[in-house]
């Protein structure tokens, strides 16, 4: 399985889905934010919301159809 460190914030590509890590969405207004940025020209695939395993979790292909998941723990 292909696996590399995107940046210092820990956000790490694993086969094409890249997870936002500590660092990246430490507050509701961070993934506020990072989720409107990514739908922006994306496509967004589970809204940003609660699903009983986080705060606030959504997924979302960017523009360039890079997936994203943004967890709030």
């Amino acid at each position: 399985m292909r696996q590399r460190v995107v940046d210092d914030h820990q956000a790490v590509r694993t086969s094409g889905h890249l997870p936002a890590g500590p660092g990246l969405c430490d507050t509701e207004e961070d993934i506020d934010r990072m989720y409107a940025a990514l739908c922006e020209g994306g496509q967004p695939l589970m809204p940003l919301s609660s699903y009983g395993f986080s705060t606030k979790f959504g997924w979302v292909n960017d523009r360039f159809g890079v997936s994203w998941q943004l967890n709030l723990p």
